[in-house]
This record gives C-alpha cells, sequence and structure tokens, in this order.
C-alpha cells in the first residue's frame, strides 16, 4: 500500500525502495529490447508495470467480501453462538470483510488524479519518468499500424501519453537539473543504472515523438484511402457536424505530445502535405519536384542522400503500388483461399471471353544481368502498366473480402424471411 510520508524526507514505501533499481533496468532492458510484433511480447508487459508504477494515486482500497468464504464463516459462528450456552459478546462476534488493496486500470481518456501531494514521488522516480519515455518514443515508431492493429496500439500510445500532464510535466522540468535531495538519493538507489550525465531531457524525443506521429497519420490516411467503409462511416460524421473519432484521438494525442517534448506552437506532423493540399504556396514548389528514380525503380546514393538532407521530397503518402490490383498480397481483411481462387477464375473468365491477353513480349522479362529484386520490380511495373490499359475485365476479388461476404449474409438472410 502507498502512502505519502513526510514531504521532507524520502517518500517511498521500502519495498518500492528495494526494488526500485531493478524495476528501472528491467523497463530499460525490455523497452530497448523486446520485440513489438506480439502481444505477448514482454515489451508489453512492462508498459503495464511501468504505467502502474507512474501512477500510485490510481490505487484504491476496497473492501472485497468473499462471498463463499464469508458467508460459510459467517453461517458457521452464527450457528455456534445461537447453540451455546455462551452469551458473551465475543462468542456473537461476525467475521468482518477482508480489506484488500487494487489498482484501477484508466483508459486513454481518463483524467488523472495526479495532486500535489505526489509531486515527492515524482522526483524520487525521476528517471522512470523519463528514460523508458525516451525508449517507448523510439520503439513504438515500430508497431504495427495497419487496419487490424490500428486501435490496439493507438490506445497504447495514448494510455502512456495521457499520464503525462501539465502539472507532473511541471515538475519534471523543474527537477531536471539534478539540484534536489529527493534526486540525488533517487540516483543513489539506481547505483550502476543510473543514467549518464546530463540526464534524458523531454525535449530531445522529439524526433522519435515526429516519427511516431508521422507513422500513425501517414497509416490512418492510408487506411481512409483504401477501406470504402471507413471512408463512408468518416464522411458521415463529418457530415452530422462530429469530428470522426479517430480524427478526433489523434489530434488530442498530436497536442499532448507536443506539449511533452515541447514542439513550437507552429508543428505540424505532416507540414508538406497540409501546405501541398490547402494553401499551395509558392515557397514549396520547388518541393513538388518529383524525385528521379534509377533504373528498375531503385535510388542512386546521390538520391539517397537528397532524401536524407530534405533537398528532395519523399512523402510515404506519394509511395505508388505496382504490379496488379489483381494479384496483389492478400489484405488483412480478406479470405486468403478465396483470393487464389478469385485470381485464377477471373484469369479464367477474361481468357475465355478474350477481355486480355498476355503480353508478347513477356518472355523478355528474364535477363541474367538483373538482380532477382531488380527482375522482380520489372514484372510487377509491367503488370501493372498492362493492367491500365485495360478499360474493362472480370475481377471476382470482391467476393474475398468479408465485408462484402458479410453484406450477403445479411441480404440473404432478408430475402428468405421475406420469401
Amino acid at each position: 500500500h502507498f502512502s505519502i510520508p513526510n514531504p521532507s524526507g524520502w517518500c517511498l514505501p521500502p519495498v518500492m525502495t528495494c526494488v526500485q533499481a531493478s524495476f528501472y533496468n528491467y523497463l530499460r532492458m525490455c523497452l530497448k529490447y523486446a520485440p513489438v510484433h506480439t502481444p505477448e511480447s514482454p515489451f508489453f508487459q512492462a508498459v503495464e508495470a511501468w504505467l502502474i508504477w507512474l501512477e500510485p494515486w490510481n490505487v484504491v482500497t476496497r473492501n472485497h467480501q468473499y462471498i463463499s468464504e464469508y458467508i460459510s464463516t459467517s453461517a458457521k459462528q452464527l450457528y455456534q453462538s445461537t447453540t451455546s450456552s455462551d452469551t458473551s459478546p465475543t462468542s456473537s462476534k461476525m467475521t468482518t470483510p477482508p480489506t484488500k488493496t487494487s489498482i484501477t486500470i484508466p483508459t486513454p481518456t481518463t483524467p488523472s488524479n495526479y495532486s500535489s501531494s505526489y509531486e515527492n514521488y515524482v522526483i524520487a522516480n525521476y528517471h522512470l519518468y523519463t528514460t523508458p519515455l525516451a525508449l517507448f518514443f523510439k520503439r513504438s515508431r515500430e508497431f504495427d499500424f495497419s487496419a487490424s492493429e490500428f486501435q490496439r496500439n493507438l490506445s497504447l500510445v495514448r494510455r502512456v501519453m495521457r499520464v503525462y500532464t501539465s502539472p507532473i510535466l511541471d515538475v519534471l522540468n523543474r527537477n531536471s537539473s539534478l539540484t534536489s535531495p529527493l534526486l540525488s538519493q533517487h540516483e543513489s538507489l539506481l547505483g550502476l543504472y543510473r543514467p549518464p550525465s546530463p540526464p534524458v531531457s523531454l525535449s530531445d524525443c522529439q524526433l522519435d515523438a515526429h516519427n511516431l506521429l508521422e507513422e500513425i497519420v501517414v497509416q490512418y490516411r492510408k487506411r481512409l484511402s483504401n477501406d470504402a467503409f471507413e471512408r463512408m462511416g468518416h464522411y458521415l460524421e463529418q457530415m452530422t457536424g462530429f469530428l470522426p473519432s479517430n480524427e478526433r484521438y489523434i489530434d488530442h494525442l498530436i497536442h499532448t505530445v507536443k506539449r511533452i517534448v515541447q514542439f513550437p506552437p507552429s508543428y505540424e506532423v505532416l507540414p508538406e502535405e497540409i501546405s501541398r493540399i490547402n494553401d499551395r504556396r509558392a515557397d514549396n514548389v520547388a518541393m513538388e519536384t518529383p524525385l528521379p528514380k534509377q533504373r528498375f525503380g531503385y535510388l542512386s546514393e546521390t538520391e539517397r542522400m537528397d532524401i536524407l538532407t530534405g533537398k528532395k521530397k519523399c512523402s510515404p503518402l506519394d509511395v505508388a503500388f505496382i504490379g496488379d490490383p489483381m494479384t496483389a498480397r492478400v489484405r488483412s481483411y480478406e479470405i486468403p483461399l478465396f483470393v487464389t481462387w478469385a485470381a485464377i477464375v477471373s484469369a479464367r473468365c477474361n481468357e475465355m471471353l478474350g477481355l486480355t491477353t498476355l503480353s508478347s513480349n513477356a518472355g523478355e522479362l528474364h535477363d541474367n544481368k538483373r538482380r532477382p529484386e531488380e527482375e522482380l520490380v520489372v514484372k510487377l511495373m509491367r503488370e501493372g502498366n498492362e493492367s491500365r490499359r485495360i478499360w474493362f475485365r472480370v475481377n471476382l476479388r470482391f467476393l474475398a473480402d468479408v465485408r462484402n461476404l458479410g453484406v450477403f449474409f445479411f441480404f440473404g438472410i432478408i430475402w428468405h424471411i421475406i420469401r
């Protein structure tokens, strides 16, 4: 159970004091090296434990009544008190329900219960508030923000960011100079695990924070452009006057991260995209120049350096799909077996109806001088060009979409009921 002792002294209970260094090293190792692509990874277990440590004000003491034990024990005592000749008050005393401590796990939208009485606790855990956050910013860029995992990973990022409210950030910024006695004792407890001087500053995480926000925004925009159902819901929410839920969450997350890492007020996640779409300012005309490509779609070393230094624009939103959409990889909302058979049946139907023909120079695709990856790029580019030249063909791949199958199943049930 956590309690606040004299504000002028050390504020951590003995157990937390003993395990602080080991727990800090556990967080540091898991957040830095554990994989992030499996839900059962130690990374996510460490994040959950870390969030509990950061917010002791979520610990609540409640009376938990264990129904089976409490009722059986009370019944025995009641029976003994009625059959016994002893009428003293102690013989009829009932069992008191046990008191236990529970932890409330907040949601991403739960307001923080932090108060100024916990300021010493934040100072005594300064490096547990800063160093793991810097590692989280760096590793969360690797999260899977595709359609199937977008909500789960976005929710985790929002849960972490909601901890760092303005009062907590004020405490961290005021004590970043390491002059507090509590902070000196905290560093001495960490021992060999103590971070090198100068300590981690939250403003040093700006690059990693920007990369994380950029990944979230880019994946969300791609999801809107590729998913007709998501786009339809997006437009319906806009027509009703409400900001779409995901956009509202992302917008709030951006403002929270801006406050944490001290981005300037004019910061925008994708400023070149916003400028190109909305303003079309003249100073961005040079950036609109398309990046020249090397043969087979590969970039030269000079062109790579132009991207890294910012001389050339290379936005993830401008990445074009190459290849034939009918034979593209299986999407997260498609059934793999149905995709395979839909492609085979579609190709046979097109061949029988004479809607498509094989390229006459298809045999020229093979070139011993090309690397295998170059061979694949050339093949995909040729297939994409041929598919765009066809004005009509049979494509049954929509039958592999689970959402379309759900719609067909629903109307089938309605038709069966009506008939």
